[in-house]
């Protein structure tokens, strides 16, 4: 057997008789199962704790979780650079976690991941998306009429659009597939509105 770490107290250990984090050998079963016995683990924010509620280290679990988020949060210019260094030295690394974080949100989501990921890009949730499809009757809220376009993949009717404004990316309302197009062009000249409208008013531009 190989070993892996000497204890003080019980000498020479196997990866079977120490606990292991992050690929490291940290501490010594035994000595660790004792202490655990003894009762000597107290967290001053949560008080006494067991041994799943300690690190090998005997850091409260807990509490060090949200040292991390708190660091995190307040210095995401860090993290980010961090985690921008790590994705060219360990591309491998990185894909492979980029693709159990797809399967684990499309295994959580199911059929609604697509509708989850535009709701976040559009900073509004699933239940906010519910709420408006109920109030608005599944109808657009400018036409007030159901979506009556096909999806070409899947043979279905398509959902309502989230609408949102081209230059501050904040999510407007759900609207159908028609008015989605021109609002798409009222967007890049809002003068276009006034036009449609002397348009229909006058029964077109047609001289004729």
């Amino acid at each position: 057997m190989q070993i892996v770490k000497i204890c003080s107290v019980h000498g020479p250990l196997t990866a079977d008789q120490a606990t292991k984090e992050k690929g490291v050998y940290h501490r010594c079963k035994l000595c660790r199962k004792e202490t655990a016995l003894k009762g000597t683990y107290v967290c001053n924010v949560h008080g006494p704790l067991t041994i799943d509620q300690v690190y090998t280290h005997g850091v409260c679990k807990e509490c060090c979780k949200k040292r991390g988020r708190d660091f995190k949060k307040n210095n995401r210019n860090i993290i980010n650079e961090r985690v921008a260094k790590d994705k060219l030295k360990n591309p491998e690394k990185w894909d492979n976690i980029n693709k159990k974080q797809y399967q684990d949100r499309k295994n959580k989501y199911g059929a609604l991941y697509s509708l989850k990921k535009i709701c976040d890009l559009r900073g509004i949730t699933l239940e906010d998306y519910s709420r408006m499809i109920v109030k608005q009757d599944n109808k657009c809220c400018l036409c007030h009429l159901e979506e009556t376009r096909i999806d070409g993949r899947t043979k279905m009717k398509q959902r309502l659009v989230l609408d949102h404004c081209h230059k501050t990316n904040k999510f407007r309302g759900l609207i159908c597939h028609a008015c989605n197009l021109v609002l798409g062009k009222l967007d890049l000249d809002r003068s276009i509105a006034f036009r449609y409208v002397r348009y229909l008013k006058q029964g077109g531009f047609n001289d004729l």
